[in-house]
């Protein structure tokens, strides 16, 4: 069977790597037919959090709400909330910068 898999550039920086993964599939680039699963703990112990965990408390009618609105579109609650902070975050930060 011949290998027709694309060479992973180089990344300048996390962002950079993040913007590709958003718009390639990553079977172009990795057999994952042959991937290693590792299961050992601490095998990464310079792994970084890309991500930080924020709780907050919002009405229980409207957590009632924003499970039928995720529901609506085939979400999960969290991923909801989290679409809808990011967004409000992005449109803040373009309004200070116009």
């Amino acid at each position: 069977m011949e290998n027709n898999l694309k060479t992973l550039p180089r990344f300048e920086s996390e962002d950079e790597e993040r913007a590709f993964w958003a718009t390639h599939e990553s079977s172009d680039y990795f057999d994952w037919a042959n991937a290693e699963v590792i299961t050992e703990p601490n095998a990464f112990p310079n792994l970084k959090l890309s991500e930080d965990l924020i709780e907050f408390m919002i009405p229980k009618e409207e957590v009632e709400n924003l499970k039928a609105v995720a529901a609506k579109y085939h979400l999960s609650r969290h991923a909801l909330a989290r679409k809808f902070v990011l967004d409000a975050l992005r449109q803040e930060q373009g309004r200070a910068a116009g």
